[in-house]
């Protein structure tokens, strides 16, 4: 079993929560340097835990970070989630035109997260836009786990870009 160590680990077990993250999404989460977290990402890339994709936009150049196979072995392996809660992509990403609007979502779905924790609220699940179902190359049925019908024909419906479900850890009233 390798050793790594809690801010590798917490990096992990972030990146496995959120999907996709950048670097300064991952020191807003740690409080960490951005030099201390660029040396973590170089192990667990070098280990195999994490890919990452170039995206550079309006001549800023930024790489966002998702979880490997290996990567979500790692956190099942030292506990630190549940095998479901682990978000993978299920393709390698080409995020390009989407990238600043992921980014963002990502972001609200940071501060969301932080907001509800101390409040006492737990999210029990979570779904982005693009969390998908199905598979488009041979059933031709890829689909945004945030559809939402409004009839039962599944001919209206709508795309939120985000859905939450949460519970509230018995502090009535501070919601």
């Amino acid at each position: 079993m390798t050793i790594i160590n809690n801010i590798q680990s917490d990096i992990l077990e972030n990146i496995g929560r959120y999907k996709f993250l950048t670097v300064s999404q991952i020191r807003r989460i740690t409080g960490k340097s951005v030099s201390y977290i660029r040396e973590n990402l170089s192990v667990l890339t070098k280990l195999s835990y994490i890919k990452a994709y170039h995206v550079e936009k309006y001549s800023k150049a930024e790489n966002m970070y998702y979880l490997s196979e290996k990567g979500k072995d790692i956190i099942i392996s030292h506990e630190k989630a549940f095998p479901e809660d682990i978000k993978l992509p299920i393709w390698t990403p080409l995020v390009v035109r989407d990238f600043q609007h992921r980014k963002n979502f990502i972001d609200i779905h940071i501060a969301t997260h932080e907001h509800l924790k101390n409040r006492n609220t737990d999210i029990l699940k979570f779904y982005a836009y693009f969390d998908k179902t199905g598979n488009n190359r041979t059933s031709h049925n890829l689909e945004s786990k945030t559809k939402l019908s409004l009839d039962p024909e599944n001919k209206d419906f709508f795309m939120p870009d985000g859905i939450m479900i949460t519970e509230n850890q018995g502090n009535q009233g501070k919601n």
